[in-house]
């Protein structure tokens, strides 16, 4: 058990090298390249280009998608859920992180799309 907490720990700090670089984001395919910027959330809002998603750690909780950041697991809000397939196969998840005083993480999911197997 203390093995996995501590996996699940190096993860989350490691989580931004896992964002696509420019060389990543190129080797998808111009298709892929196309069907990433063209994806929204339940609000009809832009996910972004692909270059700030981020290969995402999830799981499922009382019916709603989680994900992996700063060694917890947030809810992902059901508006964020894109809902098509997903054709890269990786699940991405697309977020902004506001800081506290006492530098406590908090992320806002505002895009997600679970990896092919789910």
């Amino acid at each position: 058990m203390l093995r996995l907490v501590i996996v699940a720990i190096i993860v989350a700090l490691i989580a931004p090298a896992f964002a696509h670089s420019p060389e990543h984001f190129a080797q998808m395919g111009e298709e892929n390249e196309q069907w990433m910027r063209g994806l929204k959330n339940g609000k009809e809002q832009l996910c972004c280009d692909g270059r700030d998603g981020y290969d995402a750690i999830y799981d499922t909780h009382e019916g709603h998608y989680r994900v992996l950041l700063y060694g917890k697991y947030w809810v992902v809000p059901d508006n964020a859920v894109i809902k098509e397939p997903n054709k890269i196969g990786v699940a991405q998840v697309w977020y902004q992180t506001l800081w506290s005083v006492d530098k406590v993480p908090t992320p806002t999911i505002r895009c997600f799309i679970p990896g092919a197997g789910i």
